[in-house]
């Protein structure tokens, strides 16, 4: 079933130029949950900051409110022994705060802060925000990036400018490898102000951590992966936006649309939520068939 939800959606976060085997192209969190908000017949307010140079055509869909500087955050990606490795060509000068918010969006319903490096935005200046939006989404991968300018991932910080955002309507998203890297006393210090954590684990799944309950959600797969590149972001957006209907549901829903962002390159168009729900209750049937035994 197909839910609604009230407008608007406010995105807040840097966009990015992302670097990727000789082609350059618009990213970001930002940039990944405006493709999902379009997917599920919505309008996004997108609060972000760029150089005036910087093509921002694909969000065009959406409302756009830019923080003009002279540099666009520019991160290319190299594939090394270890994995894939981000080094930071440009960043703008400084954070994005609540004060860049135009007054008329001030009162969001759902809400996504999209934190991709250290010190890019100003995060309790938001406090107020969240606190009053019906739900939150903050990716946290910001909080754990340094740039040398090689981009490295490390232990959680400013801990105490995050907590003020956290209530039982806000979700936090992190990778695998950045949960590694999150301290007992951290972990427990955000669990206990009531906040949903969601951990994705690529290829295995995600899992939501509640202060009384954990919850496994299975992995979806379409197609062969092209791109996994903003996978995550995808995840973290369609599952805030699809939570009304529960946490498993908001889950498999968040799987479906991160395995359908792979086919392709950069955030670009998404398939419907109709068509993904229609791929989605394909995909099951086919695997009862094949736990049953029945031929495919």
């Amino acid at each position: 079933m197909t839910g609604s939800l009230p407008e608007p959606v406010l995105l807040v976060g840097p966009v990015t130029i992302d670097e990727i085997a000789g082609e350059r192209r618009l990213g970001g969190v930002v940039s990944y949950a405006a493709s999902v908000v379009s997917a599920f017949g919505l309008r996004a307010r997108i609060l972000t900051i760029a150089s005036p140079d910087t093509d921002l055509s694909p969000l065009a869909a959406h409302d756009l409110h830019v923080v003009e500087d002279s540099a666009t955050l520019t991160f290319s990606f190299n594939q090394t022994s270890e994995g894939r490795q981000l080094t930071a060509l440009a960043r703008p000068s400084r954070a994005l705060t609540a004060e860049d918010l135009p007054s008329a969006w001030r009162s969001p319903h759902t809400f996504i802060l999209g934190t991709l490096i250290e010190d890019d935005i100003d995060l309790e200046s938001f406090a107020p925000l969240v606190r009053s939006a019906s739900r939150t989404g903050i990716a946290t991968q910001g909080l754990q990036r340094h740039a040398t300018p090689v981009v490295t991932r490390g232990p959680l910080q400013n801990l105490s400018s995050l907590l003020p955002l956290c209530t039982p309507a806000t979700s936090l998203f992190r990778s695998e490898r950045e949960a590694s890297y999150w301290t007992p006393d951290q972990l427990a210090a955000v669990v206990n102000t009531g906040v949903r954590i969601v951990t994705t684990h690529g290829q295995r799944g995600a899992e939501v951590q509640l202060r009384d309950e954990h919850l496994q959600i299975p992995p979806v797969v379409f197609e062969s992966e092209i791109d996994s590149t903003g996978a995550g972001d995808i995840f973290a957006s369609a599952f805030i936006l699809a939570l009304d209907e529960g946490d498993a549901a908001a889950g498999r829903l968040a799987a479906a649309f991160s395995a359908a962002s792979v086919a392709h390159r950069g955030p670009g168009p998404l398939p419907i939520r109709a068509e993904i729900e229609r791929r989605l209750a394909a995909a099951a049937i086919v695997g009862d068939d094949v736990h049953s035994g029945a031929p495919n």
